[in-house]
């Protein structure tokens, strides 16, 4: 009977637990023009960063192969997280506070200003469900421009940055960014200003 009960209370508290967390973040998106219609127009703003981790031996290298899978997997929120149990807990503080920088100021026919990335010019965005190289699937939003941080000579190259949309709604936005920390996925959050 006692076990029973740990049971039970054991399973309400992962109910709860995993309630809360799917709260924070916003639904898979379902096609590629309610994304469009969703993101254009509007100014985003970074409001947390998540790391992925995957229970047991399992590879995050493993759970890659299609957009959608990410988000049901466990995030830990640096917004909540303890960073005195982290190594290195200042890599953590500083990735967090540089990541609070980002926003995205999404606009017609393609152009965006962004803020907190590393682009300088020329900033430009597409919204595509088309697969790349790794035949990922899913929606992605591709922001590029010119970048002082790749100079050849005197002009700036080009540096695109891919983030998988996982879900989306009026006012969050739950990307994949293909970072990672210490081996494991970077996830962003976003709203809307």
């Amino acid at each position: 009977m006692k076990n029973q009960i740990l049971s039970l209370l054991a399973c309400i508290c992962m109910g709860a637990m995993s309630a809360c967390k799917s709260e924070k973040t916003p639904p898979a998106p379902t096609s590629l023009a309610e994304v469009q219609k969703i993101l254009i127009g509007k100014k985003w703003k970074l409001v947390d960063v998540g790391i992925v981790t995957v229970k047991g031996s399992a590879s995050v290298k493993v759970v890659e192969t299609e957009a959608k899978i990410l988000a049901p997997l466990n995030v830990e929120w640096l917004s909540t997280m303890d960073f005195s149990k982290k190594m290195m807990p200042e890599f953590y503080k500083s990735y967090q506070e540089s990541a609070q920088k980002i926003s995205f100021d999404i606009a017609e026919k393609g152009k965006i200003k962004t803020t907190g990335i590393d682009l300088d010019a020329e900033e430009r965005y597409e919204i595509t469900d088309k697969k790349d190289g790794k035949d990922r699937v899913g929606i992605r939003l591709i922001v590029g421009g010119k970048s002082k941080r790749f100079t050849f000579g005197a002009e700036m190259g080009d540096m695109n940055y891919t983030y998988f949309i996982l879900g989306i709604d009026k006012k969050r936005l739950y990307l994949d960014t293909e970072s990672e920390i210490n081996k494991q996925k970077v996830v962003y959050l976003l709203e809307t200003m």
